[in-house]
């Protein structure tokens, strides 16, 4: 059975040691918001899930430190930012640690050593799910898409083209009208009445009927996929619209929100020149600026979001989150490498124990979607194209058999033909020029060979 990860140190390793005398400074940001994180109202009573982690990883470190006690000191952070607070470790010789919800980058690993990430993060953007509501009068156009509904027109005429040309040369009723014009009206009102009731027209050509049974199964399967996509609408009066990009959001010009000392107002300023920001202090100002329409989206970490979807019950929670638009995660930061490594092996270890989970899940830090609840979903063209495949395929076919019964077929038989009485006149002609020039040879010669006196 092999041994734990932790007794293959060595007992040589050198120890752990703090700046100054036997105690562990560590500097705890004090936050107005998100304090399940961190909470510090005094530097005796530090709380929440970083530092939980922190205890833990204490309790496993490999090697053993040589402080006695740890020293929390409570650092408010207000309107500043939480790089401040990371180059204490450059300007303070008293400060050994950073113990917070302190997201890594390059720009801090500058005064700064991190252990590896206790919990994963990123930048995603967060913003109201309106829907659309019942009483709107497009909710009946609402289960397909534009480009579903475009296609499904064309659809309509191609195959009112299609059975007009098959049956073009058929005496049925679709094709007794006096004129083109009125011919073309007949086949179209014959099409898109199959839409709402089954039209009894004759139709003669086999390959029509088989483009009108592929037309009908066609609006069956569709129409079925229509109603049930409208029922859900009505049923569950939400549509989920299309989580925003950071593209878009840049083009809307419009206020964005972010949280108060994190490193999203950096990330849009100077990566994505959004300007126009709004500082959130706490969890309520969030759902008030998007409710109120103060902010057209809120732009945090993962774990903020997280705590904040959370709060939300299933019926109030009707907002979108997009995907990752950063990859980062929570560290600690030391002024020490030896420090960094020893935490970061004791983070693993807390990691592969599941105890790391259990930590997160207690602190419901597991998800950043809202709760679970019935969501409707509207046909686009991806999910209805093997439909349109389907009947494109079929009048495609028949199509390619009318044309090569009516086009190439008695071309080819007319060549032929034509061919065949070229090659036997030419075999007449052939047959007979020798011979009549034989005649006409043979008569002049004889002409000339008779006598003088037998000529007349």
């Amino acid at each position: 059975m092999p041994r734990p990860f932790v007794e293959e140190h060595s007992a040589d390793s050198a120890p752990l040691v703090p700046r100054k005398g036997n105690v562990l400074q560590v500097i705890v940001p004090v936050k107005t918001v998100f304090k399940e994180f961190v909470e510090c109202s005094n530097d005796s009573n530090a709380r929440g899930f970083c530092i939980d982690v922190f205890k833990n990883a204490l309790s496993i470190l490999i090697p053993k430190p040589t402080w006695t006690d740890v020293k929390y000191e409570c650092y408010p952070i207000g309107d500043e930012s939480y790089d401040n607070m990371i180059n204490l470790l450059a300007s303070r010789d008293d400060v050994d640690a950073v113990v917070g919800d302190v997201t890594i980058s390059a720009a801090r690993l500058v005064n700064a050593s991190f252990t590896q990430t206790y919990l994963d993060s990123g930048i995603v953007i967060l913003a109201p799910d309106e829907g659309v509501s019942q009483n709107f009068p497009g909710v009946f156009f609402a289960p397909f898409t534009i480009e579903t509904w475009a296609i499904l027109v064309v659809s309509i005429f191609l195959t009112g083209l299609a059975l007009w040309l098959l049956e073009h040369n058929e005496q049925t009723s679709l094709q007794r009208a006096p004129s083109r014009a009125e011919q073309f009206k007949r086949i179209f009102w014959f099409v898109t009445s199959i839409l709402v009731f089954f039209k009894r027209d004759s139709i003669r050509n086999p390959l029509a009927k088989f483009v009108l049974i592929a037309w009908i199964l066609f609006i069956l399967l569709l129409g079925s996929s229509y109603t049930a996509s409208l029922s859900s609408i009505l049923t569950v009066n939400q549509l989920s619209q299309k989580p925003l990009t950071i593209d878009e959001l840049a083009a809307m010009n419009k206020t964005v929100g972010f949280q108060v000392g994190s490193i999203v107002e950096d990330y849009l300023k100077n990566r994505h020149n959004i300007k126009h920001l709004k500082e959130l202090y706490n969890v309520t100002a969030y759902a008030d600026a998007l409710r109120s329409k103060q902010v057209v989206a809120i732009v945090d970490e993962i774990p903020y979001i997280s705590l904040f979807l959370a709060a939300q019950s299933a019926s109030n929670c009707k907002f979108s989150v997009s995907q990752k638009l950063t990859i980062a995660g929570l560290g600690f930061a030391f002024h020490d490498k030896d420090l960094s490594a020893a935490f970061s092996v004791a983070l693993l270890n807390l990691s592969e124990s599941g105890q790391m989970q259990t930590l997160q899940d207690g602190w419901k830090l597991s998800n950043f979607q809202c709760p679970s609840r019935v969501q409707s979903t509207r046909l686009d063209l991806k999910s209805s194209q093997g439909l349109f495949v389907l009947l494109g395929a079929a009048m495609f076919l028949c199509i390619s058999i009318f044309m090569l019964k009516h086009l190439v077929i008695p071309c080819s038989i007319w060549s032929y033909a034509h061919f065949r009485e070229n090659q036997r006149q030419d075999a007449i002609d052939a047959y007979w020029e020798p011979r009549l020039y034989a005649s006409v040879r043979m008569f002049f010669s004889r002409r000339h060979d008779l006598l003088p006196g037998e000529m007349t």
